[in-house]
C-alpha cells in the first residue's frame, strides 16, 4: 500500500502551529515560507504568479520538485548567526505506521546539510501519539526507497536511485504500483526506529543550548 502523502490536512496544520508555538516561546526568528499553492489571506490572489505555478504542477525536473519540496519554516537565532529549515511531516494511514516521506525533498535536505544548512524534521502520528524529530544531516536508517511507476517518474530512476544511495545511505530503490495520490517517489522508516525517536522540542532545546553554549557548535543532536 502506498502512503497518502499530502500537506492539506488539518494534522499537518495543528503540528506547523505547534512547532510556531514552541519557536516563539523559545525566542527563536521564524518565518513561514509561502507554498506555491498560497493564497493571500481574505483573497484568492495567489503570492505567486498563476502562470507559474501553473508550470510548477506539472514540470517534473529535479529543479521543479526542490521548488514544490521546499521546508516548511525558516528558523533563526536572534543574536547567533545560526539558523535552520523546519520541515512538518504528519502521518495519516491507519493500518501501517512506518514514516513515509517524499524522497527527493529529503536528499535534497541531507545533501544540504552536509555543508551547513540544517533542516529540523517534526513529525507527528496521532494514531500512535509520535511526536518525534530528526536532523536532514543525522537520519534514521532507510529501509527503501520506492517509486511509483507513472510516467512522470520513468526518467527519474536512475536520478533518484542514485542521491537515494549518496545521501540516503539506502541500495534499496524500487518500483511499485502507483496510487490515487502525488505519485511521487517516498522513502520509509520502520516504525520501530520512529518510536525511539527524540521529540522535536528535545531536538530545538539541544540545538539552542549547544550553540548559546559553544557560540556555535556542528552538535546540535
Amino acid at each position: 500500500m502506498n502512503p497518502e502523502i499530502s500537506p492539506n490536512n488539518r494534522t499537518h496544520g495543528a503540528l506547523e502551529d505547534d512547532v510556531i508555538v514552541y519557536l516563539a516561546q523559545k525566542r527563536l526568528v521564524w518565518m513561514k515560507r509561502h507554498t506555491y499553492h498560497a493564497e493571500y489571506p481574505g483573497s484568492h490572489e495567489r503570492v505567486w504568479s498563476k502562470s507559474f505555478t501553473d508550470r510548477l504542477k506539472t514540470c517534473n525536473c529535479p529543479f521543479a520538485q526542490r521548488i514544490r519540496g521546499s521546508p516548511d519554516i525558516c528558523v533563526l537565532h536572534p543574536k547567533l548567526d545560526i539558523g535552520f529549515y523546519c520541515e512538518a511531516k504528519t502521518h495519516l494511514e491507519q493500518s501501517m505506521h512506518d514514516m513515509t516521506l517524499e524522497a527527493l525533498p529529503l536528499c535534497f535536505n541531507a545533501r544540504e546539510s552536509k555543508v551547513g544548512i540544517k533542516c529540523l524534521y517534526t513529525y507527528r502520528d496521532p494514531q500512535r501519539g509520535y511526536d518525534n524529530g530528526f536532523w536532514a544531516d543525522d537520519l534514521p536508517k532507510i529501509r527503501s526507497v520506492k517509486i511509483p511507476r507513472v510516467p512522470k517518474n520513468e526518467n527519474l530512476f536512475d536520478f533518484i536511485k542514485e542521491l537515494s544511495m549518496k545521501f540516503l545511505c539506502c541500495e534499496r530503490v524500487d518500483w511499485v504500483k502507483p496510487s490515487q495520490g502525488s505519485n511521487d517517489a517516498f522513502a520509509i522508516i520502520d516504525e520501530n526506529l520512529v518510536r525511539v525517536l527524540p521529540n522535536w522540542r528535545e531536538r530545538i532545546d539541544y540545538w539552542i543550548e549547544a550553540n548559546e553554549r559553544t557560540g556555535w557548535s556542528k552538535d546540535t543532536g
